[in-house]
């Protein structure tokens, strides 16, 4: 796997828009746009190439990872409200999933559609006050297509980052702050046989991985526009900025490679 940005970046990167907190979330809408987030005020925001970013949701909830479910319909995990919200047709935000077994979730993070249509997120209990947590653990949950929700994994610390490779058999998931696992995933959807990708423990710098996502993919989420890239692309760096490959390479980057700042005294967002 290439060290090296170039290698992994087709075209010059631009710098597109400046200015936010602690910015997450880049999601790319077929329609010529795309969303990010800065989580810190609780925006979500739109924004066409070569314009400016406008709000697009305000009191978020703290909304950090985005992704479209197979409707287009926009999918955030909210922090704060501890919940995985929907945005229907007509702008309304309805839960899509806020509790498991009667008890509220942790903090969701991270979130991407399968092509069978279920939806993966990550629920990590890092940031939550120990009084307040009500599951007992960390976890990545299921969506199934009929609405059915369960922990697909549950042995992990800090569960933040979850991508699929292009065929969706194999599962990455970052367990933050230094670890990228890899499972493997069957028709069904169910994971198995897991096992370190990346231990970036010992990496130069000091960003950690975050977000991530896999180029060669064809998503069905609308979210994830392949570009030219062989890897597994993982987010890491510092500055709340939003930047983007030139023009025919979709896939927004932020906080200088892909979703994350990694400020040490609140860990991820």
């Amino acid at each position: 796997m290439s060290e090296d940005l170039s290698d992994i970046i087709a075209g010059e990167v631009q710098l597109l828009a400046t200015g936010f907190q602690f910015t997450e979330g880049p999601l790319w809408h077929p329609h010529g746009y795309w969303h990010f987030v800065d989580t810190r005020p609780n925006l979500v925001f739109e924004m066409p190439p070569g314009g400016q970013p406008e709000v697009f949701r305000a009191d978020s909830g703290r909304t950090n990872g985005l992704t479209f479910d197979l409707q287009g319909r926009l999918l955030m995990c909210e922090g704060y409200g501890r919940r995985v919200s929907r945005m229907e047709s007509d702008g309304s935000v309805a839960t899509l999933v806020g509790t498991f077994g009667g008890k509220r979730l942790n903090r969701p993070n991270d979130i991407v559609c399968h092509s069978s249509g279920a939806i993966y997120f990550t629920d990590p209990q890092g940031l939550v006050a120990e009084e307040d947590r009500e599951l007992g653990s960390s976890a990545v949950f299921c969506v199934s297509p009929d609405g059915h929700v369960a922990p697909v994994v549950l042995d992990v610390t800090y569960p933040n980052g979850l991508a699929f490779s292009p065929d969706e058999r194999t599962f990455y998931l970052v367990d933050f702050p230094n670890m990228i696992l890899a499972y493997d995933m069957d028709a069904q959807g169910s994971l198995s046989n897991k096992r370190l990708f990346i231990d970036m423990t010992d990496a130069p710098g000091d960003g950690h991985p975050d977000g991530e996502t896999d180029h060669r993919r064809q998503a069905p989420d609308h979210g994830r526009v392949p570009d030219r890239d062989q890897q597994v692309r993982l987010g890491e760096g510092r500055d709340p900025m939003i930047e983007a490959p030139n023009p025919g390479v979709h896939q927004p980057v932020v906080g200088g490679v892909e979703a994350v700042d990694s400020d040490q005294k609140d860990g991820p967002n």
